[in-house]
């Protein structure tokens, strides 16, 4: 009975977390207050706050749960905590602008720390499938909701609900479109939900209802990703997280060749279409997206110069209102998320080694410590090119993609020492 209590108590965090970080999904109007507080950086920061909160509070005065990992965990949530404070001090004591500024500012990476909250409820379930299940289900009403917001924008040119407050920022409404279509973001746990589902149909083949179901979802959710999120580099990184796992895993030399004989095929197909030739023509300075990749490399030009001028602390966590040229170069067409870590360099200089090189550098050793123990499965593989690949572009430091970033340190501090049952049972066959 406790436990059923505990596991409702997680279940509930957990729904209210997702719920808020989608927004209701925009389908109500948050009334003007509410409106005010999650607008902006100001949501940032009041999620940053509960995560930290949370993560206090477990590490505090539930140390049990993590067993012998407690020590090692509450340091490095120190480390990271004493970086981050020593950026917003730098754009603070740097900058003509106030200590609330600079912690608005920055207080996106706070979300990391919902990786504390992501543990307890592993350890707590003893397994990845539950949550995978709840992100399952936000994600593809998310996706749904999303392709009736382009249906219906196509066709009266308006969104529905209150679909409008997602393109609203500090300087008004920006509705986003792309070749006539709303740009609407999956978000970076639609990314992880495709992945995961994506390899629940290769392994649920024994299970028909599963497999039809994470079929659906996935069918769902790409076409959100290809038709109306429209981001190349995102569809990209998903293709390089399926190759990783067909060359990482292992084959006999019937399935090996079965799929270099389909590779072939595909590749064939979408050469004659010319997919490809489309695709890396939008990479082209004289292709139709030239603008974009222009941009980027301009912005390259720049960061790297603001890494020159400021090495130890990178540009800081300044508010666009006053320093936006610094932010955006004098073109205002540079944006840290464009060029992944290279951008988190310029605004964080050094610290972005305990923000996020560190981080990572413990999930690769983590991988390693799986591979040696013969645990290491295709999702595994997939979620760290995942995060590899958006260290280039879309990196998950950036806005709201911090829970994400979160969620993905939890699963593999839970996966290498927490994971004590039959990890096939789990849902992911052993493969590698």
């Amino acid at each position: 009975m406790k436990r059923h209590k505990i596991l409702k108590k997680s279940t509930f965090i957990i729904s209210i977390i997702m719920l808020f970080y989608y927004h209701w999904f925009y389908l109500i109007k948050y009334p003007r207050i509410i409106s005010f507080l999650f607008q902006g950086h100001r949501f940032y920061v009041i999620f940053g706050t509960i995560a930290l909160f949370l993560a206090s509070y477990y590490l505090l005065a539930k140390q049990a749960i993590f067993k012998n990992r407690y020590k090692k965990i509450l340091i490095q949530c120190l480390i990271y905590l004493a970086a981050w404070l020593i950026e917003v001090f730098y754009s603070w004591v740097a900058y003509d602008q106030s200590i609330d500024e600079a912690v608005s500012n920055g207080a996106n990476l706070l979300m990391v720390f919902f990786f504390v909250s992501f543990l307890v409820i592993f350890i707590r379930y003893g397994s990845i499938r539950y949550i995978f299940n709840i992100i399952n289900i936000f994600v593809f009403i998310w996706a749904i909701i999303v392709i009736i917001q382009s249906i219906n924008y196509r066709i009266s040119g308006n969104v529905l609900f209150d679909m409008i407050s997602y393109f609203q920022n500090t300087s008004g409404v920006d509705l986003k479109t792309y070749k006539g279509n709303l740009r609407v973001s999956l978000l970076s746990f639609g990314n992880i939900s495709i992945i995961y589902n994506s390899l629940q149909i290769r392994i649920s083949r024994l299970n028909r209802k599963s497999t039809i179901k994470a079929l659906i979802m996935v069918i769902t959710e790409l076409y959100v990703v290809i038709f109306v999120q429209q981001t190349r580099m995102y569809s990209l990184t998903l293709l390089i997280c399926f190759f990783a796992v067909l060359l990482f895993r292992k084959n006999n030399l019937r399935a090996f060749l079965s799929k270099m004989l389909l590779a072939f095929f595909v590749s064939i197909v979408m050469v004659y279409t010319s997919v490809i030739a489309n695709f890396v023509d939008s990479f082209s300075i004289t292709g139709n997206n030239r603008w974009s990749t222009l941009a980027r490399l301009s912005a390259i030009d720049y960061f790297l110069s603001c890494i020159m001028q400021r090495p130890l602390f990178g540009n800081g966590f300044l508010s666009e209102e006053k320093y936006y040229a610094i932010i955006h170069g004098t073109s205002g067409e540079a944006y840290y998320s464009d060029l992944g870590l290279l951008g988190m360099i310029a605004e964080t200089g050094t610290m972005s080694l305990i923000l996020y090189v560190f981080p990572v550098a413990l999930i690769f050793y983590k991988l390693t410590i799986l591979k040696k123990k013969e645990m290491i499965n295709d999702l595994d593989i997939a979620l760290f090119t995942f995060i590899i690949g958006t260290s280039f572009t879309l990196i998950l430091t950036t806005g709201s993609n911090c829970i994400a970033f979160g969620f993905l340190i939890a699963y593999f501090e839970f996966r290498t020492y927490f994971e004590t049952n039959d990890f096939s049972q789990n849902g992911i066959v052993n493969t590698v």
